[in-house]
Formats: C-alpha cells, structure tokens, sequence
C-alpha cells in the first residue's frame, strides 16, 4: 500500500469507529452500552446524552467522508467529480455535529430506552 494514503486511511478508520461507537452506545443491549445516561452518569449537566447520539456518529461521518476526500484527491488523475457529492455531505454533517454540542437531544431522537429513563429523571426532583 503506499504511503501517501496512510492518512486517508487512519482517518477513515476512525470515523468508522467513532460511527460503530454511536450505533453501539444508541442500541444500550448491554448496560455498558447504557452507562452513558444512567443515575449515575453526569449527562444531565455535561451533555454527554447530545455527544453519545449526535456528535460522535456526526463527526465519525465527517472523518469518513474527509479520509474518501483525501484518497480520492490523491489519485492519478484526481477524480473531482466523485469529491463533490461527498463535500456537499460533508459540510451539512459537520454543521450538524457542531450545533448539537450547543443544545438539548429531543426526544425524538433518543433511542426508546433512553427516552423512558429520562422521563422517570424528569418525575425524580
């Protein structure tokens, strides 16, 4: 493989974990998959609920399209008409990810098991 694309690739490589992390932690099947907003977590106050659903997949989309932008723009002859249909996702995606660090998760995009516990948090004072 050639060095040139070691980069593309690392950074590609991480947005898929970053994506399989926010598709892992949204399901919640194991209670290690749930910790992020159980009693004990500090979601209410740090916001970790809008980073575990939103961000981190948001931003893991992002490093994929860039690590594809980067192997693509690398290629002999560059392929520029393949690299405009992945900026236009980019922009929106990253976009995204950004606004949401600044707000609150609706309900509806909390996966069931996290909307049910934050409706008993919201009856606990």
């Amino acid at each position: 493989m050639p060095t040139h694309l070691l980069v593309p690739l690392v950074l590609f490589v991480v947005g898929l974990v970053l994506l399989a992390y926010g598709v892992w932690a949204r399901t919640g099947r194991t209670p290690t998959a749930r910790r992020w907003l159980t009693d004990n977590s500090a979601s209410r106050h740090t916001g970790i609920d809008l980073l575990t659903l939103v961000a981190v997949p948001g931003f893991g989309f992002a490093l994929c399209c860039y690590g594809v932008l980067m192997a693509l723009d690398m290629t002999d002859p560059p392929t520029s008409y393949s690299l405009i249909p992945l900026a236009v996702l980019l922009v929106p995606t990253v976009a995204a990810a950004g606004a949401t660090l600044r707000t609150r998760v609706p309900d509806a995009l909390c996966p069931r098991w996290a909307r049910e516990l934050r409706v008993e948090r919201r009856r606990r004072p």
